[in-house]
């Protein structure tokens, strides 16, 4: 049978019957679309294990992002990522039964995690303290970290924001999360607060709620600030703040986590704040980053 109408019946599958959002979607299509053109293999049945172990092998040496002007080996995670898709797309061949081999073949690498630089409360409010708001630039900065803080979110919910996501009166944000779903997460009075000054200052009605400026930038336009952006920013905030550790916006986030663990929150009220699918992954968190928050205060 051949590969690529399998591979469409995938991706049909993960959108009709998973609900898998459309970047998803795309990233499997792109990753078993790697496979198929490493192997120049047509047919399902011509695969074999030794094709799988060769990508393997590809993967592993293929390069990965710039650091300065050395070129780095693809990470782990993202090798994985690729070898992640290809297991599910065989599992779906399996279940279609179509005569292959067991996806299980497929061995992913282990990830060496480390936690990440915690924030503690002595340093968030000095990062928030060094942000001015004389200018509408400063405003939104300041807006986009007190909400970081309060709220905890990924980086990419957090610019995917809109004005019409904010519930000032009710001290709540309605966040895009993954797979296209939506949850309420409460803010604090402080980040309602500084939202509100921002919003004031912007003098439109909608859009993203973080916005950019310069010269290709309007306000009211789709021109919302990018990740990007806020890595830039946080970058630029920890070092006018003298905070030496390495601080990234999903540092802030997992700061955030081991707050409300360490606070003695419930972890199925976690799990709902951080928007995990599975509970599992939460108590990951509680298990890695309770501790060290409390070492950081």
């Amino acid at each position: 049978m051949k590969l690529k109408a399998l591979k469409q019946q995938f991706l049909d599958y993960l959108k009709t019957e998973k609900g898998r959002s459309l970047k998803t979607i795309e990233n499997y299509g792109r990753s078993i679309d790697r496979f198929l053109a490493f192997t120049k293999v047509a047919e399902v049945e011509d695969l074999s294990e030794e094709q799988i172990r060769r990508f393997e092998a590809y993967l592993a040496k293929q390069e990965g992002a710039k650091a300065g002007a050395r070129i780095e080996k693809m990470k782990v995670a993202t090798k994985n990522h690729h070898l992640i898709a290809l297991r599910m797309f065989f599992r779906f061949i399996n279940a279609k039964g179509v005569e292959t081999f067991s996806p299980k073949i497929i061995k992913l690498e282990r990830v060496s995690r480390t936690s990440p630089n915690l924030i503690s409360a002595t340093e968030s409010k000095l990062f928030l303290s060094t942000i001015k708001t004389s200018t509408i630039e400063g405003k939104r900065d300041r807006a986009i970290f007190a909400t970081l803080f309060s709220a905890g979110l990924r980086i990419a919910e957090l610019c995917n924001l809109r004005v019409d996501d904010v519930d000032l009166g009710n001290r709540e944000l309605r966040v895009r999360a993954k797979e296209e779903k939506f949850r309420l997460i409460p803010i604090t009075s402080e980040a309602a607060r500084v939202i509100k000054i921002y919003l004031v200052a912007r003098k439109d009605e909608g859009g993203p709620l973080f916005v950019r400026y310069g010269k290709k930038s309007h306000i009211g336009s789709d021109a919302g600030v990018s990740p990007r952006n806020v890595q830039r920013l946080v970058k630029h905030y920890a070092k006018l703040a003298g905070i030496t550790k390495k601080i990234t916006p999903h540092a802030i986030r997992h700061s955030f986590a081991a707050n409300k663990i360490g606070s003695g929150l419930d972890l199925n009220s976690v799990q709902s704040l951080l928007g995990h699918a599975h509970v599992v992954t939460t108590k990951v968190y509680a298990s890695k980053l309770s501790d060290q928050f409390n070492e950081s205060q």
